[in-house]
């Protein structure tokens, strides 16, 4: 199913926070990262200085860090970070992976492996984000996954908690093979060829709620017709940029009327036979994560704050300018403007503002900020 088509005000809000946000955001900050080679641990016993281990025990009050490092894989063939077969507690945070799309060169891979966090990490680039394989008891949280084949990838794994990743401008944002059990929660999925897979048999049980697909070519696959796309009522499923049914009831049959909920009264049909039945009406959540960018690297942070987008103007495939413009207003569910440069000036309630962004790639500059009174 083809999707993404329709321009809504949604929709142009999540592509300029996908847009305007990726800006050189690092001079001042690459010091927090610290240049290293691909990180490789095959037992418990390889959790070491040596292999980019900076603290811990490796129990569950203490698990061993890996945390801080810049690595590029682009001429290593290696993974970023590679762990496998490990019981260990660990986490893998706050780390910088810039691989080559067309490399099977994952940025951070597991395989075979428990007890695991992978917590706030920038992946670019690569032939697969985060990628799991035959692993469970796994929290992917926080990450962003931008510009990769795959943004995170789930096979032949179960008990995974992916969630509040940013996942971006991939061929296929979450993909999950052979895996059950999981818990896909909270992400922001946009501007992706596929935004979320689900395929083959033993994909089932998997819980995909309070995410917000945006403008993804193929907003959602599912092959199996054994996962659930909400989280039931009230709790409610996920956002869809493309959906255009109405909000004038509630209740579990959305049939108590007038009475909106903030829940659309029709199901979104996700793939043929499945439904999510109680499609969110607006954005999930206000997330903000952002770790440092080592310098010449982009960011994409998710929050825009206090605005509405009226208009996105001229975008133009894989590069160009854009002009956008937005209004201020009082109801938006967002709170800061982030790595802007230049950074504009707050906006009165019926004053514009228009941004003039250069594209190259995947690699943004805001070129100039204009305000004017809306007329």
């Amino acid at each position: 199913m083809r999707r993404g088509r329709r321009t809504i005000v949604v929709v142009c809000l999540v592509l300029v926070s996908s847009t305007i946000a990726m800006v050189n955001h690092a001079s001042q900050e690459a010091s927090a990262y610290i240049t290293r080679g691909p990180v490789r641990i095959e037992s418990n016993a390889e959790f070491t200085p040596a292999n980019g281990v900076v603290g811990g025990t490796g129990t569950p009050t203490d698990p061993y860090i890996i945390e801080g490092w810049e690595i590029d894989v682009r001429d290593a063939g290696a993974s970023g970070v590679l762990i496998v077969q490990t019981t260990a507690h660990f986490v893998v945070r706050s780390c910088y992976v810039i691989g080559t799309y067309s490399a099977v060169s994952p940025g951070i891979m597991l395989v075979e492996v428990e007890n695991g966090w992978i917590e706030n990490n920038v992946v670019l680039d690569t032939w697969a984000g985060v990628g799991l394989y035959r692993s469970h008891g796994i929290s992917a949280i926080d990450n962003m996954a931008q510009g990769n084949r795959h943004g995170i990838k789930l096979d032949h794994s179960y008990g995974i908690i992916v969630g509040s990743n940013n996942v971006s401008s991939n061929g296929w944002g979450i993909g999950v093979l052979f895996s059950y059990d999981n818990h896909i929660l909270g992400n922001d999925i946009y501007d992706n060829g596929v935004g979320m897979e689900i395929l083959y048999d033993g994909s089932e049980g998997n819980i995909i709620a309070h995410n917000n697909f945006i403008q993804n070519y193929d907003q959602a696959v599912d092959g199996t017709l054994l996962n659930n796309w909400d989280d039931g009522y009230p709790s409610g499923g996920n956002f869809w940029s493309d959906y255009v049914g109405v909000d004038n009831c509630s209740g579990p049959d959305q049939d108590i009327c007038p009475d909106p909920d903030g829940i659309g009264d029709v199901p979104y049909v996700v793939d043929i036979g499945i439904e999510d039945r109680y499609p969110l009406m607006h954005l999930n959540g206000s997330r903000d994560v952002q770790p440092p960018i080592p310098e010449g690297q982009v960011n994409s942070p998710r929050t825009m704050g206090n605005i509405t987008i009226n208009q996105m103007r001229s975008r133009d495939g894989e590069g160009g300018i854009y002009t956008v413009e937005w209004l201020e207003t009082l109801r938006s569910r967002f709170d800061d403007i982030q790595a802007l440069r230049p950074q504009p000036e707050p906006l009165e309630t019926d004053e514009i503002q228009k941004l003039e962004i250069s594209r190259t790639q995947n690699k943004f500059q805001c070129l100039n900020v204009h305000s004017a009174k809306r007329n």
